[in-house]
Order: structure tokens, then C-alpha cells, then sequence
């Protein structure tokens, strides 16, 4: 602004080199589950009056409506996001500026994709090697991995399991025919949070684990592992974790 003989003049430069600028994103790509950080900056000497963030699902599969970025309050410079489901989405942040009154509102806006891959395998955290007594569970827990790295706490979806290759007192065992929980369904026994999958297992004996020699594995299996989620557009999306190979195995005819 110039004051020239009682008269105040306004300048306002709207130049395309001026308001170029890229998205930041820290880490990148973004970890699932974990906390992203999105940040841009803006043209040094001009007057911002807002800042407006939001994301779209765009994979192939998926092309969503934008939507707010955080559920907050999205208008600052830098957004700090937890990141649930795994896929591409595009992000936009428009950068309004200040005019003088009755001026044509000027804008920038600045896109970006990110893709956060899938977890595709997991890490026993606890569980193994853990006597317990006879006809009692053993909680085993796993840490949910994409490409070895550990996801964080914030993942979105449903766990499931399979069990195949049963082995139960030196005789094959019926394999799983169907995933559990069901799609949709809670379960206390084998379920998802804070990154992690929460396992519940149990097994029955009878007269034939008295006589089953100490030392040796009773029950072998393979428990194959996978995550259920919905997309924005409706879509499920299922996510292989891998699998592992379960054995319990007697210490004494009490444990």
C-alpha cells in the first residue's frame, strides 16, 4: 500500500511463479497407521487469509469425492494426520489470499498423490515359548508390518483368520473352511487394534494328552492372517498378512 497526496493505493500482485509451491510430506511416503505430516509454504510477502485442506481416495478402484482432511479444523499451513487405511489419494491445499474489497477472490491451488502401502505381514510380539496350564489359553499377540516395517497404532480394519494344515495328537485335523469373525462381526478372541492383532488361543484335551509324550509338539497348524476393511466408495478390500506356523507343545501332563 502507497499513500500519495491523501490518496492510499493498493497493489496487489497475483503472479503464477509467485504462488507455485509444492506439498511437503513427512515421513514419505506416509507409514500406516502411524501420524503423516502435511505442510506448505507459502509465498513469502503476501497475505494469506486461509488455508483449506482436503483428500480423495484415487486408486483405480476408488475415485471419492473430496473431503476435509482432518475433522478439525483444516485452515493452517500444516496439518498433522494419522493415516488408518492403506491405498492412493490425492491431497489439495487452496491457499486464499487477502484483496481489497470487491476484488475478485484469488486462490492457489497445490495437489499431490501419496500412496501408503498395505500391510503385508506380521511380527509375534508375545506369546511364544509361554507354558500355560493345561486346557487355559495362551494370549498371542502380532505386530502388524508393511514391507518389515511396523505399522502404528492408528490402523483401520477388520482381522481375520484361517487355520489350514491342522495336526492334532499325530492325526490330520478338518481345516477352516471359512475365515473368522465373519465380515463385520466382533470377536474377543482374535481382533485388531492399536496396530497389532490380538489372538485368543485354546485347545481341548483328553485322555490321549496324558499319555502324549513330554517334550513333543500335540497340535501343529498354519494360521494364515488377513485384514478387512471398506473403502470410501463401498468397496472391501482385503489385505493378506501372511501366515505362521503354530505349534503347542507339551511340558508335563499339566502344562
Amino acid at each position: 500500500m502507497f499513500h500519495f497526496r491523501g490518496i492510499y493505493i493498493y497493489i496487489y500482485m497475483f503472479g503464477r511463479d509467485a504462488c507455485a509451491r509444492s506439498i511437503l510430506v513427512n515421513p514419505s511416503p506416509p507409514i500406516l497407521g502411524s501420524t503423516a505430516t502435511y505442510s506448505i509454504q507459502a509465498p513469502s510477502g503476501w497475505q494469506i487469509s486461509s488455508y483449506s485442506w482436503q483428500y480423495r481416495w484415487d486408486d483405480g478402484a476408488c475415485v471419492s469425492s473430496w473431503l476435509p482432511l482432518t475433522s478439525g479444523n483444516p485452515t493452517t499451513a500444516t496439518q498433522y494426520i494419522t493415516e488408518p487405511w492403506p491405498g492412493t489419494f490425492d491431497v489439495r491445499c487452496t491457499i486464499n489470499y487477502v484483496v481489497p474489497p470487491n476484488y475478485t477472490q484469488q486462490r492457489t491451488v497445490v495437489a499431490t498423490a501419496v500412496t501408503i502401502a498395505p500391510p503385508n505381514g506380521v511380527r509375534i510380539l508375545s506369546g511364544l515359548n509361554t507354558p500355560t496350564s493345561v486346557n487355559n489359553g495362551i494370549w498371542i499377540v502380532f505386530q502388524l508390518q508393511s514391507n518389515g516395517v511396523d505399522c502404528g497404532p492408528y490402523c483401520a480394519g477388520q482381522a481375520r483368520e484361517l487355520l489350514t494344515n491342522k495336526i492334532f495328537h499325530g492325526k490330520s485335523a478338518p481345516n477352516d473352511t471359512q475365515w473368522t469373525p465373519p465380515a463385520g462381526q466382533s470377536s474377543t478372541v482374535f481382533y485388531a487394534g492399536s496396530g497389532r492383532i490380538n489372538d485368543y488361543k485354546t485347545t481341548t484335551h483328553g485322555a490321549v494328552f496324558q499319555s502324549w509324550p513330554s517334550g513333543s509338539n500335540y497340535y501343529t497348524r498354519t494360521q494364515n492372517i488377513r485384514m478387512l476393511f471398506t473403502d470410501a466408495c463401498g468397496n472391501q478390500r482385503i489385505y493378506s498378512r501372511g501366515s505362521v506356523n503354530l505349534a503347542n507343545q507339551k511340558v508335563d501332563n499339566n502344562n
